[in-house]
């Protein structure tokens, strides 16, 4: 009886494996099981950061080309008989009061009437705020008599009141004044190039090497604090550090009046180097050579001109402060 039970496992066993042997098994597990979706997820997001940051860097490129890219100065005649000055930045329409148009000529309140009551206006950055007290000012077309493009008209860069836009008057050199035929555009870059070194030096002076020295006489002077709060005024420790911190603090007060005087005379030779402006209107702006960052003659510069100030406005907007 048992012989017979095995032999029917058997020939079981073996009608198992012939009819098993056409079906191949393969292990099936669930995919979050192995990840991923969250695998899905991640690779998502890492492609989105990416995108976000090439999307900011073209926004800052483009944005940059519109703000760094040198722009053409405008020379506008009113109809009040006065004139301005300034780089065009956006033109708009806009609808003027009825006060407005019923001053205005018959020619422009019809132009009007057949733009369904709207006007162009054209916003420009004029600039000299210390004259004006105004950076921009809105242009009616209706104000408009004539617009021209002169080529000695320069926009100035200096470190106070913003962009100076006028013309070049002259310069003065320890007190002998140059009028702009004198000067060529080289012995004026020349010029200007020295004055700003000298700015740059100066400006190291005061920030950095005379600060550095006040910060170690400071140093030293709370270190002999210390001590004294530590040993007291009148140990040996404190009578040893103050014979040694003294004479440091003479040498450091030495040099910092050396680097005085020194700032003193270049502050001095800064101030013979003065360079006359004078706005559309006539009125005259004096200022040191060396507060003028850039100029240069915005209607005269060819495509490599325009170029150049454009590099050396993103050169300063990443290396200055």
């Amino acid at each position: 009886m048992a012989v017979e039970v095995i032999q029917r496992a058997e020939i079981g066993g073996e009608a198992g494996e012939r009819a098993d042997a056409g079906v191949v098994r393969t292990p099936g597990t669930d995919i979050a099981a192995r990840g991923e979706p969250a695998l899905w997820m991640l690779g998502g997001a890492l492609a989105l950061g990416i995108l976000m940051i090439l999307g900011f860097l073209i926004l800052v490129v483009w944005n940059g080309a519109l703000a760094f890219w040198p722009k053409p100065i405008e020379l506008v005649q009113l109809a009040d008989g006065s004139v301005i000055a300034g780089e065009p930045r956006r033109t708009e329409s806009f609808r003027p009061q009825e006060g407005q148009v019923a001053v205005l000529p018959p020619e422009a309140q019809a132009a009007i009437a057949a733009a369904g009551g709207l006007a162009e206006r054209t916003l420009y950055r004029i600039g000299n705020y210390d004259l004006y007290n105004e950076d921009f000012r809105w242009v009616s077309s209706f104000e408009r008599q004539a617009v021209s493009r002169p080529a000695d008209l320069v926009l100035i860069e200096r470190l106070e009141w913003g962009p100076f836009i006028g013309r070049i008057q002259g310069l003065s050199v320890n007190g002998a004044a140059r009028a702009p035929a004198e000067l060529s555009d080289a012995e004026l870059a020349r010029l200007h190039e020295a004055a700003r070194d000298r700015w740059q030096r100066l400006r190291e002076i005061e920030r950095d090497q005379i600060g550095g020295v006040n910060r170690r006489i400071e140093e030293r002077r709370l270190e002999l604090r210390a001590i004294a709060l530590e040993s007291g005024a009148a140990s040996e420790r404190h009578r040893a550090a103050e014979a040694e911190f003294g004479a440091e603090i003479a040498e450091l007060q030495k040099e910092h009046e050396r680097l005085a005087a020194e700032a003193g005379r270049l502050r001095a030779e800064d101030a013979q180097r003065q360079i006359l402006l004078a706005d559309v209107t006539g009125e005259t702006k004096s200022l040191p050579l060396s507060a003028v960052v850039r100029m240069y003659p915005a209607n005269a510069l060819d495509w490599f001109g325009k170029l150049g100030v454009y590099l050396s406005r993103w050169w300063e907007f990443l290396s200055e402060e």
